[in-house]
């Protein structure tokens, strides 16, 4: 609710608000004191966000122990058995690396958040 105007000379109420500019009724000034007030507010926050990675390769030493022994007995292999048995037996164990390789060492991400206000 605002405040009414009061006259400056006399400090006469005036009843109403506005424009009308008569003269004081009491004293006749045509001088007012306006009183008006005004409210605000603002809110800060802040906060702080952060990632931490990491990377790392996880060995399963028992797989790649078999795959190293494995590429260095399948020339010899190769080498006793010629032909189509050593055709065969040199596929066969190139497949088993092959199936073997990706758990022998695999990549390994941790991503960790957090968020503090």
């Amino acid at each position: 609710m605002e405040k009414p105007d009061i006259c400056k000379g006399c400090g006469y109420k005036f009843s109403y608000e506005g424009e009308n500019r008569s003269p004081c009724p009491a004293c006749g000034c045509k001088s007012r004191i306006i009183s008006a007030s005004v409210q605000d507010g603002i809110c800060l926050s802040d906060s702080v966000g952060w990632i931490s990675r990491r990377e790392f390769y996880e060995k399963n030493q028992t797989l790649f122990i078999m795959i190293v022994a494995i590429t260095i007995i399948s020339p010899f292999i190769g080498l006793v058995l010629a032909g189509i048995p050593g055709i065969v037996v040199g596929l066969l164990l190139g497949a088993v690396s092959y199936i073997l390789g990706p758990h022998a060492t695999t990549k390994v991400r941790e991503i960790e958040a957090g968020r503090k206000r």
